[in-house]
C-alpha cells in the first residue's frame, strides 16, 4: 500500500494482514505452492537484473536503493521503460 501512496499506519497494517491471510488460504487451498515459488523467484531475479543494470548505468545510487525501503522502488521511480523491461524479464523467468 505504501507503493501506491498510503502512509504506513494501523489501517495499512490491518489491510496487509488481511490480504496476506486471504493469499495463504488461496495458495494452500488450491495447492499452488510450486507456482508461487516460481513466480517469487522470477520476480526477485528480474529485480536483481534490472536494478544491477540501473546501478551500472548510474541511474540509481546505492543510497537510493537503501533509502527506498524495498528493492523495486528505484525501478518504479526511474522510468516506464525499466518497469516494462522488468516485467518482460520476470515473465521470461516464469
Amino acid at each position: 500500500m505504501g507503493a501506491i501512496g498510503f502512509n504506513p499506519g494501523l489501517i495499512t497494517g490491518i489491510v496487509g494482514l488481511v490480504v496476506a491471510l486471504v493469499m495463504v488460504v488461496l495458495v494452500l487451498g488450491l495447492n499452488l505452492q510450486k507456482y508461487v515459488i516460481i513466480a517469487i523467484s522470477a520476480i526477485g531475479g528480474a529485480n536483481a537484473v534490472v536494478l544491477s543494470v540501473l546501478l551500472v548505468l548510474g541511474r540509481v545510487s546505492l543510497d537510493g536503493v537503501f533509502g527506498a525501503g524495498n528493492a523495486i522502488q528505484p525501478v518504479l521511480r526511474d522510468s516506464w521503460f525499466w518497469l516494462l523491461l522488468w516485467a518482460v524479464v520476470a515473465i521470461a523467468g516464469i
